[in-house]
């Protein structure tokens, strides 16, 4: 059973009170009226360089994070001198940072993930050359990169509710294993956006398409709500393990055939927890937190004492959780490292330059 059928189980069950269900409804008929009325009244700004939006209308899990790093790889190779924007979602800023922060500037990175956010930490490891600022104000953190670092495009990660500035490109990422939850808007169910908004986009990315059921089904769907915007479809390919503690990089098969735990909080744990299966690994038992939850050392030294217990030497844990990891992982902690990879539809971004 997937997350989008254990999510929908879960949002049936605590709907079957019926109390509860009608105010559900109520206040997913509120939040509805809350982001049309946002919608209309928004007043959009632009920035003097071209700007790709990448977001979704549901929450967490579809791969947004691994789609904005592909992009910028993809422009910094032809040339661009690439910015991310993002608003750092859970970061915890000082005064120095409370309107915006340099996570990186391209060639240093400024600030570690609790004050920039755990995504912005991991694009600007990932991502030498590439700057990237956070902040709820992303025409002012684009003026910033553009003015300041000479960008010549703009990404703005997370960027398809964000309506107060323009885009150039605007992609929707949606998971193809669990594209709508259980179709209700929040708090009823995981839509940010009632399917219909899916008309903005220009663009759909298809992720986990490997894993889908009906990707046919779903590709017909959405070429029925926005019939012109291209369908691109990609895998999410396991590339190497890395030491969180040493940065020593290994190859995929040590896996094959060892015992382990995976360690991970993030949307969607289960499509992790699969991967580390069809590696080879025998994953002995999986610890789930929260998305974007940050580890305490009494936590690790419990789930080390456990692997123990049980003859594990070693923990599989994903690149994101990687960056809340760093500090109290002293050893036997390894980082699946994930990349997106495009099987088809590669050459509609080849059309895309830095300049409009």
């Amino acid at each position: 059973m997937n997350i989008c059928e254990k999510s929908s189980q879960f949002l049936l069950r605590i709907s079957e009170n019926r109390i509860f269900h009608i105010s559900l409804w109520a206040l997913s008929k509120i939040y509805l009226f809350a982001i049309t009325v946002r919608h209309f009244t928004r007043r959009k700004k632009g920035l003097q360089r071209p700007v790709i939006s990448v977001g979704n209308i549901v929450l967490g899990g579809t791969g947004k994070t691994p789609a904005v790093e592909m992009l910028a790889k993809i422009l910094t190779t032809r040339g661009c001198r690439v910015a991310i924007l993002s608003r750092g979602y859970r970061r915890k800023p000082t005064k120095r940072t409370a309107s915006f922060g340099v996570v990186s500037d391209g060639k240093t990175i400024l600030l570690g993930s609790e004050e920039g956010g755990d995504e912005p930490q991991l694009l600007a490891k990932n991502l030498p050359g590439v700057a990237v600022l956070v902040g709820k104000n992303r025409f002012l953190t684009g003026n910033l990169a553009i003015n300041k670092y000479g960008c010549d495009a703009i990404i703005l990660d997370d960027g398809y509710q964000y309506l107060a500035l323009k885009r150039d490109l605007n992609i929707a990422v949606i998971n193809a294993i669990c594209p709508f939850g259980n179709g209700h808007l929040l708090p009823r169910g995981t839509l940010r956006e009632p399917k219909n908004k899916l008309k903005r986009a220009n663009l759909f990315l298809l992720t986990h398409t490997d894993e889908s059921n009906n990707l046919e089904n779903l590709k017909q769907e959405l070429r029925a709500i926005n019939p012109t915007a291209p369908i691109i479809e990609s895998i999410h390919s396991p590339v190497r393990l890395q030491d969180i503690a040493t940065g020593k990089h290994l190859e995929l098969n040590f896996l094959t055939g060892k015992d382990i735990f995976a360690l991970s909080s993030i949307g969607n744990p289960q499509s992790f927890e699969k991967t580390l299966k069809e590696l080879g690994a025998n994953v002995r038992d999986s610890f789930r937190f929260l998305d974007h939850h940050r580890y305490s050392l009494r936590e690790i030294d419990k789930i080390r004492r456990l692997a123990q217990q049980k003859g594990v030497e070693t923990i599989i844990t994903t690149q994101k959780d990687a960056m809340r990891l760093e500090g109290i992982c002293d050893g036997n902690i390894l980082a699946l490292i994930i990349e997106l990879k495009i099987i088809r539809g590669k050459e509609i971004l080849k059309r895309w330059k830095c300049e409009r």
